[in-house]
């Protein structure tokens, strides 16, 4: 009997030694920089203008641009003793993490340099969906050239983080600066393509200020007014775009939302028949705008330019004005003047 219970002891102790043998030389867990196809350590992915992501290093990135996203993918490693080297990353030991790998796991962000927003999620790469720390580069209204260094990895707590395996902490050193173009002594008329980081001229008074060809104007008494940013955009949003499929929308978005001292008069040059909205995350939002014939584009009073929506048809608004009974307008569709969809 004693025998019997000897041997059966002995087993389990065989089985549990194993098992933790198995779990400290083959469960190695995340790690950061590594794709099933590169086992260097070091990948990043980033986004063209195009749109498309490309395989590349930080260290080919050089400069990167502020308000840029870097992608730093995150696979799982089982360390394959036998089929290679024991304690290092070979091929055919890396896979890709699933929703159950990653739950209740965070990307946590130790900046020495500067800091920036880092968060781990499902993105699609040029080598397929994968889970990654999406590392937003900071915006910057100066032509300065920017550092940003510090290390990166996927645990439940800062204090996990630290007592990850080392390559499971990503070594995150840049440099950025904006590319945007700077503009000083400006005293009205039209910006460079795209805007620019504006420093107006002293004593301006009342100026215009003109976004692309037949774009926009803003009408504004800029005494006194601080650098802002006026970059602006008609890039297509498509999230936006998906809730109102039944209509065609184009877009005029100032990135920098600039918030000027005083109240001015923007002009958004479009069709007479078409909708003015303003694009937030929950949808369109009507504007206090009336529809100026003789400059044959929407009117409206406001101190801060956000982004917006031209649409050929009336969108269902999800969010109400903050003032009606003060608008001349609640959306285009009531802004007073005929309609040739509707005939009103």
């Amino acid at each position: 009997m004693k025998k019997m219970m000897a041997s059966a002891l002995a087993a389990v102790m065989t089985v549990s030694l194993a098992s933790v043998a198995f779990a400290e030389t083959t469960e190695k867990g995340f790690v950061l920089g590594y794709t099933s196809a590169d086992t260097s350590g070091s990948v990043v992915y980033t986004k063209g203008e195009d749109e498309k992501f490309t395989a590349t290093t930080l260290d080919a990135e050089k400069i990167l641009k502020a308000g840029e996203k870097v992608y730093v993918p995150v696979m799982l490693w089982n360390d394959e003793v036998g089929s290679g080297t024991e304690g290092a990353i070979d091929a055919g030991e890396l896979v890709a993490a699933d929703k159950d790998d990653v739950k209740g796991y965070k990307a946590q962000s130790s900046w020495k340099v500067g800091s920036a927003d880092a968060v781990l999620d499902y993105v699609k790469t040029a080598d397929g969906y994968i889970y990654a720390i999406v590392v937003e580069i900071p915006e910057t209204t100066t032509a300065k050239e920017f550092d940003l260094a510090g290390t990166l990895s996927v645990a439940k707590s800062k204090s996990a983080a630290e007592k990850a395996i080392d390559e499971n902490k990503f070594s995150f050193d840049v440099s950025y600066a904006s590319t945007t173009a700077m503009v000083s002594d400006f005293d009205g008329g039209q910006l460079p393509e795209g805007g620019a980081i504006v420093k107006f001229a002293d004593e301006v008074g009342e100026i215009d200020i003109e976004f692309g060809d037949d774009l926009a104007i803003f009408t504004v008494n800029a005494n006194g007014q601080g650098k802002l940013n006026l970059k602006y955009n008609t890039n297509y949003n498509k999230e936006f775009a998906a809730k109102y499929d039944y209509a065609n929308i184009d877009f005029l978005n100032f990135e920098g939302k600039p918030a000027f001292n005083r109240n001015g008069t923007l002009f958004i040059y479009a069709n007479e028949d078409s909708y003015l909205y303003e694009v937030t995350a929950d949808g369109a939002k009507e504007v206090n705008a009336k529809y100026n014939k003789d400059e044959e584009a929407w009117e409206l009073t406001t101190r801060t330019l956000g982004s917006y929506a031209i649409s050929d048809k009336e969108l269902d608004s999800v969010v109400d004005t903050e003032d009606k009974d003060n608008s001349s307008s609640s959306n285009i569709g009531n802004s007073g003047k005929p309609n040739p969809d509707t005939g009103r």
